[in-house]
């Protein structure tokens, strides 16, 4: 419950689980995934995620090809980082918002590029970070996974066009 949110952080639990980010084992990265997907939605723990380097170690977990299986579970959680502006500033400003587009238009797996997309929309329902998005040519990447052959993809595509359009 969230009570359990905010004692994981005082007790300096975030840092650890991300550190586990490097495991060897699916079953280990994807539970990881899970648990920060859940604590990311108190915004004092997107603070320290953020201010940990987190947002940077998940998109490199995303960008590693030996991880395909757990990009989806790590891209739930990113998402909810990304609903939060100063998130989204930090991972524009390192490079990071510009490798996660590249990726959606790189995979090839469905389920991740749904995963994507729905990441991308709800993190653009905020004005401000539609801005962003928008600078990063989201539209574009968003628009190629229309062309997509798998209907999961193209809604949620067509869903994340819509928030952006606003």
């Amino acid at each position: 419950d969230f009570n359990s949110r905010s004692i994981v952080r005082e007790l300096n639990g975030i840092e650890p689980i991300l550190n586990n980010l490097k495991s060897d084992y699916p079953q280990i990265t994807e539970t990881v995934c899970n648990c920060l997907q859940k604590l990311a939605t108190d915004p004092n723990n997107r603070v320290v995620i953020r201010d940990i380097g987190g947002l940077d170690r998940m998109i490199d977990f995303i960008g590693a090809d030996d991880t395909k299986d757990v990009h989806v579970h790590c891209l739930n959680a990113l998402a909810n980082l990304l609903e939060d502006t100063e998130c989204l500033d930090l991972i524009q400003a390192n490079g990071g918002l510009k490798r996660l587009m590249q990726f959606v238009q790189d995979s090839a797996l469905p389920a991740v590029q749904a995963a994507a997309a729905k990441a991308i929309g709800r993190a653009a329902r905020k004005p401000q970070n539609r801005k962003i998005f928008s600078e990063q040519d989201a539209e574009r990447a968003m628009v190629c996974l229309l062309l997509s052959e798998n209907d999961d993809v193209r809604i949620a595509a067509c869903q994340a066009l819509a928030v952006m359009a606003g």
